[in-house]
């Protein structure tokens, strides 16, 4: 919140600076250079050309300052842009009434009329061009390169490795995780980037998608579409998505959502996702009563619960202990319950960590309630 509000003030000194600076030269430089059509000041205001010239650079001005909101904000950035010009807007309307004799009525009413557009123009227009032609165009340019890329860097020692994790075999291009974050830097923050290569269905093109996108710019729909597709891929649904979902503002409302879910990969993001909430809030910002119910939960239900939902609820366990020391007691006590937990983990040598070994280990560590910043990987 304070952030956007000091990124919409500065957006609004930003424009309010540059239009007086260019005002300072504009007004004098047209007085000069056009003495006949424009013997003064209050000619400048009535002069149809002089007035179109007055009207280009403000609204350059206004748009620039939209930009600067949305560059602080780095989210919403069309909203804070609007939000910016709109206050511009209102701004207008006592200097409307004040000085009535500056200008004609319809100058006044136009330019309210276009600040806020101004304002939110130059910030849609310089997402387009972030993203590249492909948005525009819709031949998307820039993910087939990207796509090529991941083919290219593809083996069959990967693909076999992520067979054995349990990936659908025509759904992966061998891609490690080391080349993956080097692609990431080339699409950094180019969020549609991010929604074009999940809804590839390409493993590694999702896990690159949760690598970019910011989960707190990701309406509710698009989280749920995300989880929805990660059917078969552990290494989507208990990492991409947890991911992106618990930057959300809805996280939390979306793990319980998923956690009753019947279909095993959506099941299983809801646990990794409350976990991450567990490893990122702090305790007072976390709901406790339900936390503990949860725990109840997992003592009943994990031996009757889906392969890797067992897997998850287990790691949920191990991220009260380790991160919730209100609870710590509590989540000794169902690590306790549920012993060693049995999954099937494929062809690998991967085991299911015991729940309360890894609680031990954190409190002989002495990192027992070390908040991360974030649980990406």
């Amino acid at each position: 919140m304070i952030r956007s509000v000091l990124a919409v003030l500065t957006g609004l000194m930003a424009q309010t600076t540059a239009l007086f600076a260019i005002d300072a030269v504009a007004e004098p430089w047209m007085l000069q250079t056009f003495p006949d059509a424009l013997p003064s000041r209050a000619a400048i205001s009535h002069n149809i050309w002089a007035t179109i010239f007055m009207f280009v650079y403000s609204s350059k001005c206004i748009a620039g300052g939209g930009y600067v909101a949305a560059w602080l904000a780095r989210r919403l950035e069309i909203r804070h842009a609007v939000i910016m010009g709109a206050i511009q807007a209102a701004l207008v309307i006592p200097a409307m009434i004040a000085y009535p004799d500056e200008s004609p009525l319809w100058h006044w009413i136009l330019g309210i009329v276009l600040i806020v557009p101004a304002a939110g123009g130059r910030r849609i227009h310089s997402r387009q061009a972030d993203q590249g032609p492909g948005i525009l165009t819709g031949k998307m340019p820039i993910l087939t390169s990207v796509m090529a890329e991941l083919k290219k860097k593809g083996t069959e020692k990967g693909r076999i490795m992520y067979s054995r994790y349990g990936m659908p075999p025509g759904r992966i291009l061998g891609v490690s995780i080391a080349d993956l974050k080097i692609i990431a830097k080339t699409i950094k923050g180019q969020q549609t980037r991010a929604y074009e290569l999940y809804e590839t269905g390409i493993m590694e093109a999702m896990y690159l998608a949760g690598m970019v996108a910011d989960g707190a710019q990701m309406t509710r729909k698009q989280l749920d579409d995300w989880a929805a597709g990660a059917a078969s891929m552990p290494m989507i649904s208990e990492y991409t998505v947890p991911w992106v979902a618990v930057e959300n503002p809805q996280a939390r409302y979306l793990a319980m959502k998923w956690i009753k879910s019947k279909q095993e990969h959506v099941a299983s993001s809801g646990w990794c996702t409350y976990a991450g909430l567990l490893a990122t809030q702090a305790d007072d910002a976390l709901d406790l009563g339900e936390i503990e119910s949860l725990l109840g939960a997992v003592v009943r239900g994990i031996g009757g619960a889906q392969n890797r939902v067992r897997y998850t609820m287990n790691g949920f366990v191990i991220a009260v202990g380790a991160y919730v020391h209100p609870l710590l007691k509590q989540a000794k006590a169902a690590a306790r319950q549920i012993g060693v937990v049995s999954v099937n983990m494929g062809e690998t040598a991967c085991k299911v960590p015991l729940a309360t070994a890894d609680i031990e280990k954190a409190e002989k560590t002495g990192k027992l309630g070390h908040k991360r910043k974030t649980i990406r990987c």
